[in-house]
C-alpha cells in the first residue's frame, strides 16, 4: 500500500511524464478494447442457441450450362422439410420467409410503428428457443393470421399487446392478431431484427405459397438440426441429399443444370462471407497495432526516464532496497497507471458510445459480453506483466555508483527501436487509410452505366391501385418535377432472377436478373439508350412486352440461333402463369451495371412494362429540375397532404445507393480513428524522447554553440538522428500497408488502383509530421543561451 500511495503522489512529479503515460494507455485501451470486444462479438455470432453446433443453414449451389457456379443463401420452401422427412439423421427442420423490411405497421387501425416481418413455420422456436414472455408459441404458429412480436416492439406498442390487431400497410387485407411476446434475440444473432413473426399457415391467403416447393421461389432461409455425431459436410450425408434432389427434381441434367446443397454450421455462416473474413482480419490488425503502440510508448517513456530516475533507484539501493523492492515500486506505479488509464478509457467509450454504435453496428453494451470481458481482462493482465517486468529489470540494473556520479547511460538503442516500431505502425495506418479512402471513393463514384444525379425515390407500397390517382395528378403539376415514372425497385437493389424457358421445348435456357416493372419513360429518365427495337408504350402491359440487355439477346441467339431476337416470344418463370403465357421482346437497351459496385455483374437483365397502378409497383422515381433538400421537402409535404394517414418520404437516389457502401465507409472510419490515435500516441512518445534527449545533451549542445554552431545546425543534428530511424520505418510501414490492403481489395469486384505515389504521399506525410514535431520541441534548447547549461560547470 505504501508503494501505491507513493505512486499516486508521484503522478504529477516533473520529469516522469506520468500524465502522458496515462493518456497514451487510456486512448490505446479505449480503441483496442472496443475493437477486441467487436472481434469477440463477431466470433460468438449465432452461438446463443442450445446445440448450435448441430444447426446448419442450407445454401444452394447452381450453375447452368457454361455459366459460373453461384451460391445462394436462400432455398425453395420445401427443401428443409423434405430432407427431414427422408433423412433420419435430421432431428428438426425449419424455414423462414422474409415478408417485409422496415414495414409500417398499423396498430388497431390507429397509430403506427415500423418493424421487420418474417413468416416462420411451427418448428422455429424448437430450433431457436428464446424466453417467451407471454402467450403460447406452438398454438400461435399453428393458427392463420396470428403472429408473435418481440419484447422491444411490444414496448413500442405500449405494452399489453396480446389480442391486438396489426395491419401490414404494404399488403392490403393482411391483419394479424398478436398471440405471444418473445424476448429479443441477442445483437449477434441472425434473428435480432425479427420484430414480427407470422405463422406460415397465413402465407397462402395473401401471396404465392411455395413452402412445399423443391424448385423455384427460392426466398426461404432453411435450417436443419442433426443428431449428435452427424456431420452433413461428409460424403455419406451428401449422397443421401443428392438422391433426394434427383428424385424430386428429375429434369436438372436434361436442362444442363448442376444443382446441389451446401450445409454450413450456423455459427460459421456469418463468418464464411469473404468480405467479413477480410474485415475481421483487418480489425484484428488494428486492435493489435493500437494496443502495441500504446504499450510500446509507455515503455519508451519509462526507458527515457532512466537517466532522471536512475539516481533515485541507486539511492534506494544504498538504503538497503532489494530487487524485490524495486519491482514492488514498478508494479505499484504500473498498476496505478493502468487503473487510471482504464478509467479514462471507460470515460472515452461512454462519451463516444453513439459514434461507436454507428461505426460497429452494435451498441457498446452488447459488445462487452461476459466472455468478451474475460478475454479483455486476460489481455490486460498480459499488458500489465509486460509493462512491469521491463521497467523493473531496467531499474534493477542501475549501478549503485550512480548515486555519487553523473549517470550517462542513455539506452539509445532501446528508445530508437521502440520509436521505430511506432513509426512503422503510424505509417502502416496512414497508408492503409489512403487506400481504403480511395477504394470508398472508387465505389461511390463508379459509373453504373446510367445517370441518377437528379433522381429521388418515393415508396408508394402502402398506397395501392387507384388510390395513386391523386399522387399521379399532383406529380404531373409540380414545377419542381421534370419527369417521373413507376418502378418495382431501384436498380441497385435488384437481387432476384428468373429463368428463361424455351416455349417450344419447355427447356430452361438460362437465368437473368429481373428488374421487374417500369414505366414507359424509365430508360429516358436514367439516360439509358435503346440500341435496337422500340421502348414501352401505354399498350405494352396488355401486349405482354419486355425489353432485354445485349448479353440477354446474345444468349438467346446462341441458344436458339435467332438472328434478331426482337419480336420473338419467350416464357419466364414467375411472370408466365402457364406454358402459353408468353412475353414478346420489343427492344434491346444499352448494357448497364445492375446492383451496386460491390456486386459482380455476370447475369443478363430484363424488364417489363407496368402503369403506375400495377401491383408490382412499389416506388415512384422522380426527376427534379434541381435536386435540393428544399425541393425534396416541398414535394414531400404536398404528397403528405394528399395522404395524411400514410408516411410519405422523398429520398435522394444517390443517398440510398451510398448506404450500400456503409460497411466500407465504417471500416474507413475505423482505420482513420486508429490512425489518428496511433499518431497521437507516437507523437507523445516522440515529444518525450526529444525532451529527454535535449535535456541529456544540453551541455553538449551548449559547447557546440560556444564553438560556433548555430540553432539550425543543432536542429539538423537532432532531426538527422530521428529521421535516420523515421524514414526506413515509414517505408516499412507503407510496404506492410500495401500487402494488407492488396489482400483486403481481393474481395471487391471493383478495385481501386494502388498507385505507388499513394504510398509515397503517406510516407512523406508521416515523415513531415515527425520532422515538424522534433523541430518544434528541440527549437527552445537549440536557440537558448549556452551559459544557462554551463554555469554550474
Amino acid at each position: 500500500m505504501n508503494n501505491i500511495r507513493m505512486a499516486l503522489k508521484n503522478l504529477t512529479r516533473r520529469g516522469q511524464h506520468n500524465i502522458i503515460k496515462i493518456l497514451c494507455l487510456g486512448i490505446g485501451f479505449a480503441l483496442a478494447s472496443v475493437l477486441t470486444a467487436k472481434l469477440w462479438y463477431e466470433h460468438e455470432y449465432d452461438t446463443c442457441y442450445p446445440d448450435h453446433d448441430r444447426i446448419y443453414r442450407i445454401s444452394e449451389k447452381i450453375s447452368r450450362g457454361s455459366d459460373p457456379e453461384a451460391i445462394y443463401g436462400n432455398t425453395s420452401g420445401g427443401i428443409a422439410t423434405t430432407l427431414k422427412k427422408y433423412i433420419p439423421e435430421i432431428e428438426t427442420a425449419t424455414r423462414i420467409n422474409p415478408l417485409s423490411f422496415d414495414e409500417e405497421i398499423k396498430i388497431d387501425s390507429e397509430r403506427r410503428v415500423k418493424g421487420n416481418i418474417y413468416v416462420v413455420d411451427s418448428c422455429f422456436f424448437k430450433m431457436f428457443p428464446t424466453k417467451i414472455l407471454d402467450g403460447n408459441t406452438d398454438k400461435v404458429l399453428e393458427k392463420p393470421y396470428y403472429c408473435l412480436v418481440s419484447r422491444t416492439l411490444a414496448e413500442r406498442m405500449g405494452g399489453d399487446v396480446i389480442g391486438r390487431k396489426l395491419e401490414c400497410t404494404s399488403i392490403p387485407g393482411l391483419t394479424m392478431t398478436v398471440g405471444a411476446v418473445y424476448e429479443d434475440y441477442p445483437w449477434n444473432s441472425s434473428f435480432h431484427d425479427y420484430d414480427v413473426m407470422l405463422s406460415m399457415t397465413t402465407q397462402r391467403s395473401f401471396s404465392y405459397d411455395g413452402q412445399d416447393n423443391m424448385w423455384g421461389n427460392d426466398s426461404y432461409y432453411s435450417f436443419i438440426k442433426v443428431n449428435k455425431g452427424c456431420n452433413p459436410e461428409l460424403s455419406d450425408f451428401d449422397n443421401k441429399v443428392n438422391g433426394i434432389i434427383n428424385k424430386f427434381i428429375p429434369d436438372l441434367e436434361k436442362n444442363e443444370i448442376k444443382f446441389s446443397l451446401n450445409f454450413t454450421p450456423i455459427s460459421k455462416y456469418h463468418q464464411e462471407d469473404s468480405y467479413f473474413k477480410q474485415t475481421f482480419l483487418m480489425m484484428m490488425i488494428l486492435a493489435v497495432v493500437i494496443l502495441a503502440a500504446s504499450v510500446l510508448n509507455y515503455l519508451l517513456i519509462v526507458i527515457g526516464n532512466t537517466v532522471t530516475r536512475g539516481r533515485e533507484m541507486a539511492v534506494r539501493k544504498c538504503y538497503g532496497a532489494m530487487p524485490r523492492n524495486i519491482f514492488g515500486i514498478t508494479i505499484a506505479e504500473t498498476l496505478v497507471h493502468i487503473v487510471l488509464a482504464m478509467v479514462l478509457a471507460a470515460a472515452l467509450i461512454y462519451a463516444c458510445k453513439g459514434s461507436i454504435q454507428t461505426l460497429l453496428s452494435a451498441p457498446v453494451s452488447s459488445l462487452f459480453t461476459s466472455k468478451g470481458t474475460l478475454f479483455l481482462l486476460i489481455l490486460l493482465i498480459v499488458v500489465f506483466i509486460v509493462s512491469t517486468l521491463l521497467p523493473g529489470r531496467i531499474y534493477n540494473a542501475v549501478p549503485v555508483a550512480t548515486a555519487f556520479r553523473n549517470f550517462t547511460e542513455n539506452r539509445k538503442r532501446w528508445k530508437m527501436a521502440l520509436l521505430a516500431v511506432q513509426f512503422v505502425f503510424v505509417s502502416f495506418l496512414i497508408c492503409l487509410l489512403l487506400v481504403v479512402n480511395r477504394q470508398y471513393s472508387k465505389l461511390v463514384d463508379f459509373d453504373l452505366g446510367y445517370s441518377y444525379d437528379r433522381l429521388a425515390i418515393v415508396n408508394v407500397n402502402q398506397i395501392k391501385g387507384e388510390k395513386r390517382n391523386a399522387m399521379v395528378t399532383e406529380l404531373n403539376n409540380m414545377p419542381e418535377i421534370e419527369d417521373w415514372t413507376a418502378i418495382t425497385s431501384p436498380i441497385f437493389s435488384s437481387r432476384s432472377g428468373n429463368n428463361i424457358i424455351d416455349p417450344e421445348t419447355g427447356e430452361e435456357l438460362f437465368n437473368a436478373t429481373d428488374l421487374y416493372m417500369a414505366g414507359a419513360n424509365y430508360l429516358d429518365m436514367l439516360g439509358i439508350k435503346l440500341n435496337q427495337g422500340r421502348g414501352f408504350n401505354a399498350n405494352s402491359d396488355s401486349l405482354k412486352e419486355m425489353m432485354v440487355s445485349p448479353d440477354f439477346a446474345q444468349k438467346l441467339k446462341n441458344e436458339k440461333g435467332w438472328e434478331d431476337v426482337t419480336g420473338h416470344k419467350i416464357q419466364i418463370t414467375e411472370h408466365s402463369q402457364t406454358s402459353k403465357d408468353l412475353f414478346t421482346i420489343v427492344g434491346i437497351y444499352d448494357k448497364f451495371h445492375p446492383n451496386t459496385a460491390l456486386d459482380e455483374n455476370y447475369r443478363p437483365t430484363m424488364m417489363f412494362y407496368s402503369d403506375p397502378y400495377g401491383g408490382y409497383i412499389n416506388y415512384f422515381l422522380l426527376k427534379f429540375h434541381n435536386l435540393t433538400a428544399d425541393n425534396m421537402q416541398a414535394v414531400q409535404q404536398r404528397l403528405q397532404q394528399l395522404y395524411p394517414d400514410e408516411t410519405i418520404i422523398v429520398d435522394s437516389y444517390a443517398r440510398q445507393l451510398d448506404t450500400w457502401y456503409d460497411s466500407v465507409k465504417h471500416f474507413r472510419s475505423a482505420v482513420m480513428t486508429a490512425g489518428i490515435c496511433a499518431l497521437l500516441i507516437a507523437l507523445m512518445g516522440l515529444i518525450g524522447y526529444v525532451n529527454d534527449e535535449m535535456q541529456r545533451r544540453s551541455k553538449e549542445i551548449a559547447i557546440r554553440k560556444v564553438n560556433g554552431a548555430t540553432a539550425i545546425s543543432v536542429l539538423r543534428m537532432v532531426l538527422g538522428n530521428v529521421l535516420l530511424t523515421a524514414v526506413p520505418s515509414a517505408i516499412a510501414g507503407a510496404i506492410l500497408a500495401g500487402i494488407v490492403a492488396g489482400k483486403w481489395l481481393e474481395d471487391f469486384s471493383v478495385r481501386t488502383n494502388m498507385s505507388p505515389w499513394l504510398f509515397v504521399a503517406g510516407i512523406l506525410a508521416v515523415v513531415a509530421v515527425i520532422a515538424a514535431t522534433v523541430a518544434a520541441n528541440a527549437y527552445r534548447t537549440a536557440n537558448s543561451n549556452p551559459v544557462k547549461y554551463l554555469k554550474n560547470e
